[in-house]
């Protein structure tokens, strides 16, 4: 009974539960035959009544008996479902709430409005709804909060919200920080003066500088000598000259060095002046520092020493330490100490003053040798001071040295020979490039005694070298690239060097095997491509080699091959000719060049025949076009084939003069290419003619007839003396063979003999008024000979004002003055004439 009761109260309590439930909603199961919809409301089914409270029917969420739009819980509904919406503050997304104030999916929203994604809100700057720095429409913003436009910001200049500089240049303007530089600034080693460029001379950082740069050459600056950058000291060479500075002052004279010096005077060698230099004077420092006075002494042009006279007297013991003179030193202990070298008298004396003079690896026992070495290099002017000496010493060591090394080398080589073993040993310890393999070779060739080891190295290289040589020989023979390969590794390794001021054997032997490579590479081509960039090659290599060995009198390089010779059509030939050919008759560069000049004139030799054979074939179908296509293609035969670049040229506006003389002659006379050139000339000849006729004859300007006149007069030779005239002349000749034409000319013949008239024509008319204008005024002559020259501003006027003219045309002609006597100015054209009439007309 107990279990009963349990069972009992649980499931009272189960039903009580659902009775609670079924008050809020109900399951679409049990509503779709409960509920039913009634004029838009949900109602009972079997009463019709509204349902009130929450139910679901058919997926859709009721209230009080219409579609719930609100809250259900925490869940958004519109109209019935899950909805997507702002909703009392709040954002939903398929009925749960996401945002009410805040960021959600990369936007920003206030009380679940939306309001920016990107972009400005509250003017705030948001990206993907969160604040943001960055620039957005010509502005930068930092956290949301804007900061510039244009200007400066946080060290940094901006430019319609974007940084451009921090520091550095913008719009060619210096920026330092964000801002526009004030005062001078060295930026990418370029001075600035503000923002710009500095243009002017400066003094920054204790440097000259002239503009932007660091001053170049001698300069003065407030008062101030410049070299380059830095305050002038010393002697500087400007345009040849020498000046002399210390501190920025220029000093009067350069000195370079010091001649003599005693007790009273002081001779100094100058860089001859200019000019002369009056009360010129020196520094003069002794050993001690202590400034040392002088006289002053006049200085003449070209002077090259001077000497200075002290003001007080010095004694011999004042001449120690080292004195100065304009700063060119004089060091009297240097100088005693090579004088007591010098004048050493014996050994101990020597040993002695080299000790003092600071002279290291001195060896007592070759101070002999020392003093031997020491004064012949003093007999050959090759020792004069003090640092002169160290050098000698250290050879006489070394060659002391070298002496006893050599003695026990030759004495070792010469007792190893006794074995193979020791001898090759002592060769590869003390020798190079010694090849094991080559060992008897050397053995032979060192078999006498040995007297000097330099002789066993010049041995071994002359094995080497043969061996070498024999590598080279079959390489050569064979053009296998293994073989080239082979000689090149022995060379490489066992060439020996040049010596200095030799000719470097070595490096012309690897340049040569370049060459067979290069040759190897032509001869395995396989395609046109390959070939092509092989002889490109090989030219190339040919070109630096001749360049390089030009000036180089132990060879001679030739250029034996020219890639422009290789024609593109010819590939497969030149491919298949150089595969055919031995090895001995491909293996130098002028053997490629024969290939290739053999088959171009085996293959242009065809084409040219071909080319003759289509000329002979024209006939009165064929088009003019065509015509014109076939005699070039006949010149650029002929031409390449014979290296004739003289031919002659096809006119495509003579096409049909081209037939009709090809068709008219027949092919039986156009047998070769020449003879179609020949023909090709003489209708040339014939058209150019015409064509010359026509341009005279259709002439109708001075400018058009001067021009028709000066080609047709140089094509036949005719009327030198209109050839002869200025351009301007022409022009006047032209205008006469213009006014006396009457019909057309009807062969060149006709229009050289109007020219020559024309010519003298204007010699006369212009002759006849020189000669009146020399003789006193006669109305008659005078207006004969102007109204010859048909100017109508003359001819037409009336017969007093004609009168007039010719009156004040006689009066006003140029004269000159000839040993005080009046002399006429001649005319030397017609247009001078012309000008002078027609003024004396108005």
């Amino acid at each position: 009974m107990g279990n009963f009761k349990l069972i009992k109260t649980a499931a009272a309590l189960a039903l009580g539960a659902s009775v609670v439930t079924s008050a809020v909603v109900t399951t679409d199961a049990s509503a779709a035959s409960k509920y039913k919809i009634k004029s838009g409301k949900l109602v009972y089914a079997k009463s019709g009544k509204v349902v009130k409270g929450y139910v679901t029917y058919k997926s859709t969420v009721y209230k009080n008996g219409s579609k719930l739009t609100g809250l259900k819980g925490k869940t958004y509904y519109k109209a019935g479902k899950k909805a997507t919406g702002t909703y009392k503050g709040a954002y939903y997304v398929k009925g749960v709430k996401k945002v009410t104030t805040g960021t959600y999916n990369k936007a920003y929203y206030v009380k679940g409005v939306k309001k920016v994604s990107t972009g400005l809100y509250a003017s705030k700057y948001y990206k993907d709804g969160k604040l943001a720095t960055g620039t957005y429409k010509g502005a930068y913003y930092v956290k949301g909060l804007k900061k510039v436009t244009t200007g400066t910001y946080n060290g940094a200049y901006y430019v319609k919200g974007k940084k451009v500089v921090s520091t550095g240049l913008y719009a060619d303007k210096l920026y330092v920080a964000g801002k526009l530089n004030k005062g001078y600034k060295l930026y990418n080693e370029n001075l600035y003066k503000d923002a710009a460029l500095n243009a002017e001379l400066v003094i920054f950082e204790e440097k000259l500088y002239d503009g932007a740069k660091v001053n170049e050459g001698i300069k003065e600056f407030d008062g101030k000598w410049y070299n380059n950058a830095a305050i002038a000291n010393g002697v500087v060479t400007v345009d040849g000259e020498k000046h002399a500075f210390k501190e920025g002052v220029k000093l009067p004279l350069v000195v370079e060095g010091i001649t003599a010096i005693n007790t009273s005077v002081v001779e100094v060698a100058i860089a001859a002046p200019k000019a002369d230099v009056l009360k010129a004077t020196v520094e003069v420092k002794d050993g001690k520092g202590n400034i040392v006075p002088v006289k002053t002494v006049d200085v003449s042009a070209g002077d090259k020493t001077v000497a200075f006279t002290f003001d007080k007297t010095i004694t011999d013991a004042d001449f120690t330490g080292v004195w100065t003179i304009d700063g060119v030193e004089y060091n009297f202990d240097v100088l005693n100490q090579f004088k007591a070298i010098k004048d050493a008298s014996t050994d101990i004396a020597l040993y002695d003053a080299l000790k003092d003079a600071g002279i290291t690896s001195v060896n007592p026992d070759l101070v002999g040798d020392y003093k031997t070495a020491i004064q012949a290099a003093i007999s050959a002017d090759k020792a004069t001071k003090v640092s002169d000496i160290q050098p000698i010493i250290d050879q006489v060591n070394k060659e002391k040295v070298d002496a006893v090394k050599e003695k026990e080398l030759v004495k070792a080589l010469n007792d190893a020979k006794t074995s193979d073993i020791k001898f090759l040993a002592a060769l590869q310890a003390n020798f190079t490039q010694v090849n094991k393999e080559w060992f008897t070779e050397y053995k032979t060739a060192l078999s006498a005694e040995i007297t000097a080891s330099k002789d066993v190295q010049d041995k071994i290289n002359q094995v080497n070298e043969t061996k070498i040589g024999a590598a080279y020989d079959k390489a050569f023979k064979s053009l296998a690239t293994a073989d080239i390969q082979a000689a090149r590794e022995l060379l490489t390794t066992y060439g020996a060097t040049a010596g200095k001021d030799e000719f470097n054997k070595k490096g012309y032997a690897n340049d040569s095997l370049d060459v067979l490579a290069a040759l190897a590479k032509v001869d395995a081509a396989t395609t046109n491509n390959t070939l092509k960039t092989a002889l490109v090659e090989l030219d190339a290599l040919e070109t630096k080699l001749v360049e390089k060995y030009k000036n180089e009198s132990a060879v001679t390089v030739k250029d034996e091959f020219d890639v422009k010779e290789v024609k593109e059509e010819f590939l497969a030939d030149y491919r298949a000719a150089v595969k055919v050919a031995v090895v001995g008759s491909k293996n130098q560069r002028k053997d490629i060049a024969t290939i290739i000049t053999t088959v171009n004139s085996e293959k242009l030799a065809g084409q040219k025949t071909a080319t003759v054979d289509a000329v002979k074939a024209i006939t009165e179908k064929t088009t003019e076009a065509e015509v014109v296509k076939l005699l070039q293609d006949v010149q650029t035969a002929h031409r390449t084939a014979n290296q004739e670049p003289a031919l002659n040229k096809v006119n495509e506006a003579y096409a049909k003069a081209y037939k009709t003389e090809i068709t008219t002659v027949g092919a039986t006379t156009l047998t070769t290419a020449d003879a179609i050139n020949t023909l090709i000339g003489k209708v040339n000849g014939e058209q150019d003619a015409a064509a010359q006729l026509l341009a005279v004859n259709e002439a109708k300007t001075v400018a058009e007839m001067t021009s028709a006149l000066t080609v047709i007069s140089l094509t036949n030779g005719t009327s030198a003396a209109y050839i002869n005239l200025s351009a301007a002349n022409k022009a006047e000749v032209a205008e006469l063979v213009l006014a006396a034409k009457k019909a057309n000319f009807v062969d060149a013949t006709k229009v050289s003999e109007a020219v020559d008239a024309a010519v003298a024509n204007r010699s006369d008319l212009i002759s006849e008024v020189n000669k009146v204008a020399k003789a006193d005024f006669d109305y008659t002559t005078v207006d004969t000979a102007l109204k010859a020259l048909n100017v109508e501003a003359y001819n037409n006027l009336d017969a007093v004002a004609k009168l007039a003219a010719a009156q004040k045309f006689h009066a006003n002609v140029p004269t000159t003055t000839v040993e005080g006597k009046k002399v006429v100015v001649e005319f030397v054209n017609i247009t001078a004439i012309k000008e002078a009439l027609v003024a004396a007309t108005k």
